[in-house]
């Protein structure tokens, strides 16, 4: 299950722009096709990604 916690902070994120109640962890993985999952999960990877190189970014840029 650990494996889809990363999509799962992202979807209480976007329902939390959207002002959407999320549902649980359990109803989460319980209810939502191994497609959405998956497509949840790769948006997680993109946003932890696009925040670690803007990380490095302003790392970089402070260095100097």
């Amino acid at each position: 299950m650990s494996i889809y916690r990363e999509g799962y902070d992202y979807y209480v994120a976007k329902c939390m722009d959207f002002g959407l109640e999320p549902i649980n962890f359990y109803y989460y993985v319980l209810q939502l096709s191994q497609e959405q999952l998956d497509a949840f999960n790769e948006q997680a990877k993109k946003m932890k990604g696009s925040a670690l190189r803007s990380f490095r970014k302003n790392s970089a840029s402070n260095a100097h």
